[in-house]
Formats: C-alpha cells, sequence, structure tokens
C-alpha cells in the first residue's frame, strides 16, 4: 500500500510531460536540412560556372574568327611590304640615276631682272650670289660628294643688311628642297639659312620639305620686323621637332625678347640629342643672363655652350661658377663680348679648381682686368712649386686676349686637351727658369725636405727625367712667347745634370 501510495504522489514519475529529450530522428533531420542548403549553394555556383564556361566559349570561338581574318590581313600586308620594297628599291635606284644625270635648269635670273624689280646694282649682286649659291647646294645634294653646309641665303652679305625674299627665287630654292628630299639621311652636314628673311610664302616649302637630313641647324640674321620672331622660333620648334637626329643648334644675330625665345629654350632642354647650343648677338639687357641660366640649370648634359654678345652682366649671381664647380658633361663654354668682371673672373677661377671636364672656356672681349686674368691663370696653374701645378686645374684651356700664356717665365696655359702633355709643358718651363737661375737644387729641397724625405730622391728624379722629355718636345708651339720672355729652351739632359750634380748626391752615397 505504502509502495503504490508513493507512486502516485504528484511530481514523482517519467510521464512525457516531465523533462523530454530529442529524439535521434531530429537529429538527423537538421544535419539533411543543413546539407541540402550546401547542395544548393553548389548547384548555383556550378551553374553560375556552367554560363560563364559557355560565355568563355563563345568568347574563344569569336577570337579564333578574328585571330584567322587577321592572319589573312597579315599575310596579304606581308604582301603588300615585299611589294613596296621593290619599289623602293627601284625609286631609290631611279633617284640615284636621277642624281648622277641631273643637270641645274632653272634660268638664271640676270641683274637686269632686279633692276627692273627696283633693286638698285649694288642689291642685285647680292641676289646674283643667293642664286649662285642656290645652284651650288642642289648640285652638291646630289653629287657622290662630302657636304659640310647647305646654304640658303648668303654667307656674308656686300650690301644688304638681310636679303629681302623675292618669290621669283622660288624655283630655284626648290631645287635645293627636292635635293634634301632625295638626299639619304646618312649627311652629318648642317642646314643653314643665313641673311634671309623668311616671310610665310618662303617658310610653308621650308616646313614641308624639313626632315631628318641634316644634324645641324644654324638660323642667322633672319628677322625683319618685330613680328618675324614669334613666326620663325615656332618653325624652328617645329622643324627641330621633327629630327631626332639634330645634335646642334645655332641661333645667330637675331635679336628676340624674353618672351619669344623662352619657347625655343623649352623645345631646345627637351629635344633627345640636341648637346650643342649656340645664341649670339640676339640678347639685351637681362635677356642673355636669363638664357644662360636657363641652360645652365636644366638638367641637360651639354657638350658646348655659347654665349657670344649677349650683354650678360651678373649682377653678383654665380650661376656660372656654380654650373662649372659642380663639374657637368661640359667640355665648352663660350662666353666673350659680354660684361663678365673681376668678380665673375676670380669666381671662375675657383670654380676651375673643381673642374675635371671642362677643356676651354672663352672669355676675352669682357670687362676683366688683370686682377681678374692673374686668378685665372693660376686656377690653370699656380707656379710657385711641383705640388701646386699638380693641383691646378691641368685640362681647361682659358681663352682670352688679355691672358698671356707664360707667367714670370713660367708656362700657364693648356695647349692642349691632355692632363699629362699640360702638367709635363708647366714643369718643363719651372725646371727651365730655375735652371738658369742654378736654384733647382735648392728649391727641391725646400719642396721635399730632409731625412725621411731621402728616400724620396730616386722617385723625384724618375718622374723629373719623363717630364722634362715630353715638356721640351711641346715647347716647339712656343717659340715666339719663349723668345720674349728671354727663355732659350735647353736639351732636358742639361737640367737632369745640374740635378744630378747639386741635389742629394752626397747624401745618396753615403
Amino acid at each position: 500500500m505504502n509502495k503504490r501510495t508513493r507512486e502516485e504522489e504528484p511530481g514523482r514519475g517519467n510521464s512525457a510531460d516531465d523533462h523530454q529529450l530529442p529524439s535521434a530522428d531530429d537529429g538527423l533531420a537538421a544535419i539533411l536540412a543543413q546539407m541540402q542548403g550546401r547542395l544548393d549553394s553548389v548547384e548555383s555556383e556550378l551553374s553560375h560556372l556552367r554560363r560563364e564556361v559557355t560565355s568563355l566559349k563563345s568568347e574563344t570561338s569569336s577570337l579564333r574568327t578574328e585571330n584567322s581574318e587577321l592572319r589573312s590581313a597579315t599575310g596579304r600586308l606581308d604582301e603588300l611590304n615585299a611589294s613596296l620594297r621593290q619599289k623602293v628599291r627601284s625609286l631609290s635606284t631611279a633617284l640615284t640615276v636621277a642624281s648622277r644625270n641631273y643637270e641645274h635648269r632653272i634660268p638664271f635670273l640676270h641683274v637686269g631682272h632686279w633692276i627692273e624689280r627696283g633693286y638698285d646694282e649694288n642689291q642685285a649682286e647680292d641676289m646674283q650670289t643667293f642664286q649662285e649659291t642656290l645652284k651650288e647646294n642642289a648640285l652638291a645634294l646630289r653629287a657622290e660628294e662630302t657636304i659640310d653646309e647647305v646654304v640658303i641665303g648668303v654667307t656674308e652679305l656686300s650690301w644688304f643688311q638681310i636679303l629681302e625674299y623675292d618669290e621669283s627665287l622660288l624655283p630655284q630654292i626648290k631645287e635645293v628642297l627636292d635635293g634634301l628630299h632625295m638626299h639619304d639621311g646618312s649627311g652629318v652636314f648642317d642646314l643653314a639659312i643665313r641673311n634671309i628673311e623668311l616671310p610665310d610664302s618662303l617658310l610653308v616649302p621650308l616646313s614641308a620639305a624639313l626632315g631628318s637630313q641634316f644634324e645641324g641647324l644654324i638660323m642667322e640674321n633672319n628677322l625683319s620686323y618685330a613680328d618675324d620672331a614669334v613666326r620663325v622660333v615656332e618653325f624652328v620648334i617645329d622643324t627641330i621637332g621633327y629630327n631626332t637626329r639634330l645634335d646642334r643648334l645655332q641661333w645667330l644675330n637675331n635679336e628676340v625678347t624674353w618672351s619669344e625665345i623662352a619657347p625655343l629654350l623649352d623645345a631646345v632642354i627637351r629635344h633627345p640629342s640636341i648637346l650643342t647650343f649656340w645664341i649670339s648677338g640676339s640678347c639685351e639687357e637681362d635677356t642673355g643672363y636669363n638664357v644662360l641660366r636657363r641652360l645652365l640649370t636644366s638638367d641637360n648634359q651639354w657638350e658646348e655652350l655659347h654665349f657670344r654678345s649677349n650683354d650678360i652682366i651678373t649682377q653678383g649671381r654665380t650661376h656660372i661658377p656654380d654650373a662649372i664647380a659642380s663639374n657637368l658633361m661640359l667640355v665648352a663654354l663660350d662666353l666673350k663680348d659680354n660684361h663678365l668682371n673681376d668678380q665673375d673672373a676670380i669666381a671662375i677661377a675657383e670654380a676651375l679648381g673643381r673642374n675635371t671636364i671642362l677643356q676651354r672656356i672663352t672669355l676675352s672681349g669682357n670687362d676683366i682686368t688683370n686682377v681678374g686674368w692673374r686668378a685665372l691663370q693660376r686656377a690653370v696653374c699656380d707656379p710657385s712649386s711641383l705640388a701646386s701645378i699638380a693641383a691646378s686645374n691641368n685640362l681647361c684651356k682659358v681663352d682670352g686676349d688679355e691672358l698671356s700664356r707664360l707667367l714670370d717665365g713660367i708656362l700657364v696655359s693648356n695647349l692642349v686637351c691632355h692632363v699629362r702633355i699640360n702638367v709635363c709643358s708647366k714643369m718643363y718651363t719651372l725646371f727651365l727658369r730655375r735652371h738658369m737661375e742654378g736654384s733647382n737644387a735648392y728649391h727641391l729641397s725646400q719642396e721635399f725636405g730632409s731625412g725621411r724625405e731621402m728616400a724620396l730622391a730616386p722617385v723625384v728624379l724618375g718622374a723629373v727625367i719623363g717630364s722634362l722629355k715630353v715638356g721640351f718636345e711641346s715647347m716647339e708651339f712656343m717659340t715666339e712667347e719663349m723668345d720674349k720672355a728671354e727663355l732659350l729652351p735647353v736639351e732636358p739632359v742639361s737640367i737632369l745634370y745640374e740635378l744630378l750634380k747639386t741635389w742629394k748626391m752626397p747624401e745618396l752615397y753615403e
């Protein structure tokens, strides 16, 4: 009875309503639902991939068709190229034959023609010279000979300040331009447009004819009126832009303002191969210095820069010596006939002490006095000792009318672009001057001392022997200067005898 009573008490049974546990079927159903979701996702991805594969197959088919068409077009182009090559060879042969058989048949316009057109007799003479120049160049371009310069215009004028262009000369000019067209482009000549005005009626055929046939362009005295500068500058910019072979450009006696010349400078700086640039007699006031500064501070590796007669005044600015001291690739710098002064010369002299590349600097015709020239002389040779000579700039030649090549009877100029020859030449004159005074032994003792320096004596003598021989041979170019300085060159053996007799010999044999 008690047992039954306990079983019937509330809260003490194992009925389904109390703490029901999940069955195994429910867990399997959840797993199946999860897997079905994954299968649906994979099926969706597969469906997307099938569509992409179908699209790629379609694109592949299109590319195969396009490739087949391109192969067919390439075959046709190869056939056309072979045909064109054959035509070019035939045309080249025909041009060669035509050049060999060329005869200049353009009528020569005589003096009477120019008189009728309002020229006086002297001006007519310049027009005759112009025609003769055109004919010579037309013939030269078609001949198998070396050409240095093709000229459109005249090299020198007798009566005109600038040659007036006359359209009756256009047929003769076209003969020259046709010759340029026929030229094979292998020449290294300059195209020089000299002393002739350039109206549009001449610029248009010039622009159409000029390509990469030449390596140098010279523009000289081409501006008649104030508005000519912009047109001619644009012509030059276009011309050099078409010619990647061009490595030198000259702008001579064409006066321009900074705003007119600045676009040309930018074009020259951008050009891939122009390494030499001349601008002479073309700038006034501060324009000249601005042009120089723009080029010196650009990133171009110039070889030669020429700035003659451009009224350059530095006013204490140091772009010139700064460029020299920075050891640019520049080998020639021409500053003749400007307004550089002693301060500029001293700064340039100091800069030369740090330069090992510049071979020539031209400074004549400036406002430099003896103070500046002495500084420049000592930059290329300090003749106080052998060591100071070796430490000088023994490469750069300083050109100046006021610069003597001898300082106190000792050669200070660099004669050639060869360091060893220049050093030996200077040392020879130093030994020669001391030999005349009988003081070589004294000076060597002062420079090399005694004691441990004694071991250097054989080395010094060996170096002296080599230097004297080379220096003596180079003095054949200095006979006039040597005579003025009352220096009589002697054979190296005489100087060597003096050294062997008086310098360190007792000590060496002790």
